[in-house]
């Protein structure tokens, strides 16, 4: 199993050069088992609750993903990240933050 804090160091917002919009309040993890029964990751990207449904449509997903999935590579972290975005208020714990 992957060290945790590999994993919650690579999600850092901190160590991440996401774009201004839309506004990621944090990412959050959890563990998952795909349909080959292989370990992998849950990342869920918490967007602020003012975010329109514009902004969403035109984030640029494939870029957020890319650097995040990057980020996980260079902690060590080999699991395969599923993506989720959702709202602040869609947002159900617990996961690890």
């Amino acid at each position: 199993m992957v060290d945790t804090q590999s994993i919650d160091n690579a999600l850092s917002l901190d160590s991440l050069n996401l774009p201004p919009i839309p506004r990621i309040v944090k990412i959050a993890w959890d563990w998952y088992e795909d349909s080959s029964n292989e370990e992998s990751l849950e990342v869920f990207v918490v967007l602020d609750d003012a975010t329109t449904d514009t902004q969403i449509e035109r984030a640029p997903i494939h870029e957020i993903k890319r650097t995040i999935a990057g980020s996980l590579e260079k902690n060590g972290v080999r699991l395969f990240p599923y993506f989720y975005f959702e709202r602040e208020s869609e947002h159900e714990t617990p996961r690890h933050a």
